[in-house]
């Protein structure tokens, strides 16, 4: 006998409705003859029959939709603020029943849950808790009904998203108007804080689509947003980080995207979510400053002592070393620098002996006052000072430390900077400064005004906006013009200058390469001088790569490498092999020595070739040797002369726990000994010859 209703019940409750009375009395008559077949009895007090409206699990469901119980409900509206953190809990669990008609709900109770036991108790810093505790009793209080999913019709996604809270409605139209179906939303973890507005705005529709699956599924689906957020992840040339599966989830609906302004028709405008969070913000939700001073808050005329210090290890010996510099402001001279050699160390272990050794330098000289410039937090040993604060320094600014721990590695042992020349060069590659010193206004009214295309401004792609003003960075030729003109002394130049020169070659090379010009113009979005068939052709190359300053290449575990050109394959290969620091290694060295730091198509096999074709190598690197001819077959002359063994592998387990049979044959007579083995190991393999043939047998040849 079939189901009559095509639904089960819960327990002893059976609720069912009609689009017809007609339909409702056929469906009742089927019920009841079930009902007699099976002799199962119903209690008519306790049964209601044409109802508009029935109270069933505490919910009042009617044609419409559900709503809470406005009884139950009512009573909460009175209820105190607990004075116990039982009490609070006890009245957020009360809700969860009812949390599905509550807009915002997990977002307005976040400062509840992160209450504790004694905050409650001794009152303190209780406002914000009080206002959402207030705010959920006005909700439970005036709940919407929420309207019956009908899957004829399309959903709606209504998204919102603020600094801290991603939440959606999700909705149908009904007589001109969207009304709820069902509400969600949640807190941001802390990677999420830092999103765009638009990426948040993504999360809140991957939660509907993750929340709603079952109601949703392959229904059309309209969504609302203020940024087109499902075209920029659906258009997004990039597979990068949480755009991956953001797409996957995207890619199992076809939804319409709407983009609406704040404000119009109150569909993006959700006022009274941005109040909330403004002064309901949890602990959650808020962005966690690092416990360091920010970048250029030093001023001018600080006048104090700054710590350096970086660290290198080399994973296949274990063996690193650390430098650290202190510098006397606001002079920017060299108190004190030292280069250590260390054993047993990782790379973590390197820069925290750094700091370690960077703190006792400081400490020896009576310094109570310290700023330090670090790449990890760790700040055991600063308690020892009256103030220590810490700033984070990218590398590239920190020259000088970097200079000592590759000296100190070199040396293979620890040294000091004594000589004068020496400190000037520390000074001279330092641009801490940069980093520490605040801009004045004059300084920082100069660049504001300077044109992005001054030939006096680099713009880095890769460490984010980082703009590099100064002579460093002015073109080649007029750095060597200035150089040779007769009757002025030109101060020596760093290595900056140097670096921009090799830079701006290799994007020269790379633009009239006839491979990557293609790519660079694709990445440039200069897409009309491609047809469609290639346009798809080279959008399956140009996702590896990414446009800087130079062209790099975006390779295994988004390691960025740069690209070489054609032109400058043979000098790359020249300097990574031939060259004083190349050695002329095999071809996996020269290999590896490349790729950590450049690519290009084919790199292993022009690798191969050219270590092959190297006349040094050809001509000076010894043959392999050579152990001598092959012995042959051994052909005994008497027992146990000559033993062979071999293992049969996989057997049942026995009793005693061998898996293995190890096998004794005496090359000459051809008897066989089998010896039962619970493993493989070579110990174990000796002890059985030792045992069978040697004690018995005496040593074979």
């Amino acid at each position: 006998m079939g189901p009559v209703l095509g639904r089960s019940s819960y327990r002893d409750d059976i609720a069912h409705g009609a689009r017809t009375w007609d339909e409702l009395c056929e469906d009742l008559d089927a019920l009841l003859y079930r009902l007699r077949y099976w002799n199962i009895s119903v209690s008519l007090p306790k049964s209601e029959f044409g109802k508009r409206t029935i109270p069933y699990l505490s919910h009042e469901i009617g044609a419409e939709g559900i709503r809470a119980i406005p009884k139950i409900v009512t009573g909460i509206q009175y209820f105190p603020f607990p004075s116990t953190l039982k009490g609070v809990q006890s009245f957020l669990v009360s809700l969860n029943y009812y949390h599905k008609f509550i807009e915002d709900f997990p977002v307005v109770a976040a400062v509840l849950y992160e209450l504790s036991g004694e905050q409650v108790r001794a009152g303190r810093d209780l406002s914000r808790p009080k206002d959402a505790f207030d705010i959920l009793k006005q909700k439970i209080v005036s709940t919407p009904l929420l309207r019956h999913p009908d899957r004829t019709k399309p959903f709606v996604v209504i998204p919102h998203a603020n600094q801290w809270a991603a939440c959606a409605v999700l909705g149908q139209e009904h007589d001109g108007v969207i009304q709820p179906v069902r509400f969600t939303g949640r807190v941001l973890n802390d990677a999420e804080l830092r999103y765009h507005i638009a990426q948040k705005e993504v999360l809140a529709v991957i939660r509907v689509l993750y929340v709603f699956k079952t109601l949703i599924e392959r229904c059309p689906l309209v969504v609302y947003t203020r940024h087109s957020v499902l075209k920029w992840v659906i258009k997004s040339k990039t597979a990068d980080g949480h755009l991956v599966p953001w797409g996957v989830a995207l890619s199992q609906y076809d939804p319409e995207d709407r983009k609406v302004q704040r404000d119009e028709d109150g569909l993006a405008a959700r006022e009274h979510l941005d109040k909330i969070a403004e002064s309901l913000i949890p602990a959650k939700g808020r962005v966690k400053t690092p416990p360091v001073i920010s970048i250029e808050m030093l001023e001018a005329d600080y006048a104090g002592v700054v710590l350096s210090f970086d660290g290198v290890a080399k994973p296949s010996t274990r063996i690193g070393s650390c430098g650290c510099v202190l510098w006397q402001l606001p002079e920017w001279k060299v108190l004190d620098a030292r280069g250590y050699i260390l054993d047993g160390v990782t790379m973590n272990d390197a820069e925290y002996f750094g700091l370690l050794r960077g703190l006792a330098m400081a400490r020896d000289r009576g310094i109570q006052d310290l700023v330090v410039e670090i790449r990890e937090s760790s700040y055991n040993k600063s308690k020892r000072f009256n103030s220590v604060r810490l700033v984070h320094v990218k590398r590239e600014f920190d020259q000088a430390a970097d200079y000592l721990t590759s000296k100190a590695l070199a040396l293979g042992k620890s040294w000091v900077v004594e000589e004068d020349a020496e400190r000037e060069h520390l000074e001279v590659v330092s641009r801490i400064r940069e980093q520490l010193i605040k801009t004045s206004d004059e300084e920082a009214k100069s660049h504001s005004e300077m044109p992005k295309d001054s030939p006096n401004v680099v713009t880095m792609g890769v460490s984010g906006n980082v703009t590099l003003c100064g002579p460093e960075c002015e073109p080649f030729p007029q750095l060597l013009e200035t150089r040779t003109r007769e009757g002025e002394s030109a101060s020596p130049k760093g290595p900056l200058e140097y670096q921009a020169e090799r830079w701006r070659r290799i994007k020269v090379h790379q633009e009239g390469d006839q491979y990557l010009s293609v790519i660079i113009t694709f990445l440039k979005d200069d897409l009309e001088r491609f047809s469609p068939k290639r346009l798809k052709k080279i959008a399956k190359v140009a996702d590896l790569f990414a446009l800087d300053e130079c062209y790099t290449d975006l390779h295994a575990g988004d390691e960025l490498r740069s690209v070489v050109p054609e032109s400058l394959r043979e000098d790359m290969l020249h300097y990574a092999h031939e060259d004083f620091q190349g050695g002329h290694q095999g071809i996996t060295r020269t290999h590896e020595r490349l790729r950590s730091e450049f690519y290009w198509p084919g790199m292993y096999a022009d690798v191969e070739r050219f270590v092959k074709e190297c006349v040094d190598c050809a001509s000076c690197k010894g043959s392999p040797p050579n152990a001598g001819p092959s012995p042959g077959n051994i052909e005994p002359t008497r027992p146990f002369e000559a033993v062979s063994m071999d293992f049969v592998t996989h057997l049942p387990e026995s009793v005693r726990g061998n898996t293995f049979l190890l096998l004794f044959q005496d090359m000459f007579s051809g008897s066989v000994m089998c010896k039962p083995m619970a493993s493989t190991m070579a110990q174990d393999v000796a002890e059985a010859y030792e045992e069978s043939i040697f004690r018995r047998f005496g040593a074979s040849s």
